[in-house]
């Protein structure tokens, strides 16, 4: 029998559809709008599954209560994992968390054995670790839905949540007025595409991979300002929309969105001598704000104050810092159901 569930380990194997269906939720979640709200969505499908195009009801209205949602996390996280118990805890869900230490997975047990087993036990399995080949192994032996909840390669959860904070920026004075969420967020989407997104500082790393991949799938405009030696290895050059740029000053000029996050992800401690030397020119300071078209600020967090952002501007009137901190609990919970809507 054919699994019915959908995946999230990539931004790139969800439907344009589905993310902005995702972000209605996450917004509907967030201003708790149940009532007012879903009568306007779409209408629910006679089989209680997704219609064409899938609809945002029936996302909202997909049930986690009393689900068993396992959070198997291979790297440390304040974030992530607070944002998913939290969210979980909402839902009327529960959680067991296992770190690196609490399973076998990759040691005493192979992948596809662990994910067999907490296919038995588990209705959800979130997963933060190392390659993107290992969550991928697990997803193709688990009877499961997988999320991705950071890889090396991929962070796809923080980008719907920064996608969410930047809509929100762009539409801040309609959310409170009697809308639906699905034009808000198509209002969001239409505005933010008129926009100027940079990403500064090390390019090679997971932030910067997802960004591409929700800014091409969203079809918004991404600068990616950061060195040669420091330049994600996905290949750009199909997207019309998304560029490389190595001059502070001209990449800065007229951006309405700076995002960086730290030189150093985790697990790569090795390099971030030489990181700090390279990129200091890269620094978010006001005096490279001062270029921007008043730019908000982004981080995805941790941040190391004093190198890749100075405490003046992540403290400043313009950070979203916390409201994607924030965002990250309620578009976990639009996600979740998304997992869960087909089963």
């Amino acid at each position: 029998m054919a699994r019915k569930f959908n995946p999230f380990l990539s931004i790139t194997n969800v439907t344009v559809e589905d993310i902005k269906n995702i972000l209605a939720v996450s917004f509907l979640l967030k201003y708790d709008r149940h009532t007012s709200d879903l009568d306007k969505l779409s209408v629910r499908s006679k089989d209680n599954t997704f219609a064409t195009p899938k609809s945002s009801a029936i996302l909202a209205n997909t049930d986690l209560r009393g689900k068993k949602i396992a959070l198997l996390f291979e790297k440390n996280s304040t974030r992530t994992r607070s944002a998913f118990e939290s969210a979980i805890v909402n839902e009327g869900a529960h959680s067991v968390y296992m770190n690196a230490k609490d399973s076998h997975l990759g040691s005493k047990e192979s992948i596809e054995d662990t994910a067999q087993t907490l296919s038995c036990y588990f209705d959800l399995l979130v997963y933060r670790g190392y390659e993107q080949s290992r969550i991928e192994r697990l997803q193709e032996a688990a009877n499961i839905p997988v999320i991705n909840a950071l890889s090396n390669e991929l962070h796809p959860t923080q980008v719907v949540a920064d996608t969410m904070t930047m809509i929100e920026a762009c539409v801040e004075q309609d959310i409170y007025k009697d809308v639906d969420m699905n034009s808000l967020v198509q209002k969001g989407l239409k505005t933010l595409a008129q926009k100027k997104i940079v990403y500064i500082g090390n390019a090679n790393n997971n932030i910067t991979n997802s960004l591409i991949h929700i800014c091409a799938t969203l079809n918004l405009s991404l600068v990616i300002l950061a060195p040669s030696s420091h330049m994600t290895k996905t290949n750009i050059s199909s997207y019309k929309h998304i560029h490389h740029v190595t001059d502070i000053k001209s990449g800065l000029e007229g951006a309405d969105f700076v995002y960086t996050d730290v030189w150093t992800s985790m697990g790569f401690e090795v390099s971030e001598e030489n990181n700090n030397q390279q990129l200091k020119p890269y620094a978010v300071t006001n005096s490279l704000m001062s270029y921007t078209n008043k730019a908000y600020f982004l981080h995805c967090l941790p941040a190391k104050r004093g190198f890749e952002v100075y405490d003046d501007v992540i403290d400043g009137k313009q950070s979203l810092v916390w409201s994607q901190a924030e965002n990250k609990m309620h578009s976990a919970r639009a996600i979740m159901k998304y997992c869960m809507s087909s089963q």
